[in-house]
């Protein structure tokens, strides 16, 4: 199943065939604003299977 992230209110976001090709596909765009530790944290809270 595929996996979206979703960022805002809209709930709009980006499918992902997997979560581990979601959460890699974010990192690069948040790799220089913050730790791959917390970034892991913020994604946990804005990724899902749909």
């Amino acid at each position: 199943m595929p996996f979206v992230v979703t960022l805002d209110e809209a709930q709009k976001g980006v499918k992902f065939p997997t979560k581990e090709d979601a959460i890699e596909a974010m990192w690069e765009l948040y790799k220089d604003k913050m730790s791959r530790a917390d970034f892991e944290k913020m994604i946990e809270a804005h990724i899902k299977e749909v």
